[in-house]
């Protein structure tokens, strides 16, 4: 029987899926409007205050490692399911994307330039996500054993000094082993997402009574998110050169984690009144739908460059209004297909 999910994590999913296609539609109004004008403004607030969502995901990742995982863990069973359902999934969509680079030519056709993409998760920007969860589920049964045997307080205090420390610290220390001169995939390593994924592991574990706490401190984790979110804009588009960046990163990383507690405190205020049967169909998808929302952005920006529509206003309004329903309509209807599929089958073979 299928574990049900809960719903507060559902909705927190759904959000941070939506929102992920949000900055992706609104990638090139951010990257090509005049940062002077009130359109830049208009859309850069929504898209930094989203910038929350890769750390959201990790975090997501490890409260559910922790709240499925059975004594004793059989990591060769997670392992196994976890490549049915995540990594084959990705290689497929992988080698879509590159057969559709390809035909556009982007680049010719070559295997190894194939499996370089596959591994660096670097041929579409969402896809180092994929990356570097994998590396967190090959050490998952380290990450259940850590929980188990550490105090929350010291677990969490090392993972976010690791963090720090490899955050910018790991091409010199590769570099200084003489490993790799110029490493450039810090972003999908998995030490740089260490700290949400090891909180979402110490959450789970401890589920009920962290759950009690964002109830009970709602209001205060709600403010902490309003407040870090303006200053997060604000430093980000006026005062980065003046703070630096590393004050930058360090302060959109209490942005972040004040973001995803309000969320899921505000998720568990929704849950009370359980999650309509059309939100729960689109929570269900969201893994397939953000893999195949980037294809139906490129398709989109094609058509729109065809047809001469060159303003970047309407070229974004219509890109959410037709990505959105687009790629939700496309993995439901591929989830149910594959259901039927599977009653005839198994009707057949009774």
């Amino acid at each position: 029987m299928a574990k049900k999910r809960l719903a507060e994590l559902s909705y927190l999913n759904l959000l941070l899926c939506l929102l992920v296609i949000f900055i992706h539609v609104s990638a090139e109004p951010v990257s090509r409007l005049n940062r002077d004008s009130l359109q830049y403004l208009v859309v850069m607030v929504p898209w930094r205050l989203s910038a929350f969502v890769v750390q959201g995901f990790f975090f997501l990742s490890g409260v559910k490692l922790r709240l499925g995982a059975k004594e004793p863990f059989d990591a060769p069973r997670f392992w196994l399911r976890r490549v049915r359902t995540v990594v084959l999934p990705y290689v497929g969509w992988v080698f879509l994307y590159y057969c559709w680079f390809c035909r556009h030519g982007y680049f010719p056709f070559r295997w190894g330039d194939l499996g370089g993409y596959l591994l660096r998760g670097d041929l579409v920007s969402p896809f180092y996500f994929v990356v570097t969860i994998v590396q967190f589920y090959l050490l998952a049964p380290l990450f259940l054993r850590a929980v188990e045997r550490l105090r929350p307080a010291l677990l969490l205090a090392g993972s976010l000094a690791v963090m720090v420390v490899l955050w910018k610290g790991l091409p010199q220390l590769l570099r200084l082993a003489s490993i790799c001169e110029d490493f450039r995939y810090t972003d999908r390593v998995f030490t740089t997402y260490l700290f949400y994924f090891t909180a979402g592991c110490v959450a789970g574990k401890h589920y009920a009574a962290f759950c009690a706490w964002l109830r009970k401190r709602r209001l205060p984790l709600c403010l902490a998110f309003g407040l870090l979110g303006v200053g997060d804009v604000w430093i980000y588009g006026r005062l980065l050169p003046v703070v630096g960046g590393f004050f930058a990163d360090l302060f959109h990383m209490g942005y972040c984690v004040a973001a995803i507690a309000a969320l899921l405190s505000l998720g568990l205020l929704l849950a009370e009144r359980g999650m309509p049967p059309a939100a729960a169909a689109m929570d269900a998808v969201t893994y397939p739908v953000f893999l195949c929302h980037s294809l139906i952005i490129f398709w989109l920006n094609d058509k729109m460059t065809a047809l001469g529509l060159c303003d970047l206003a309407y070229r974004f309004l219509l890109r959410t209004v037709v990505v959105y329903p687009t790629a939700f309509a496309l993995c439901l209807l591929w989830r149910r297909g594959k259901a039927w599929l599977k009653m005839r089958w198994e009707g057949r073979n009774r």
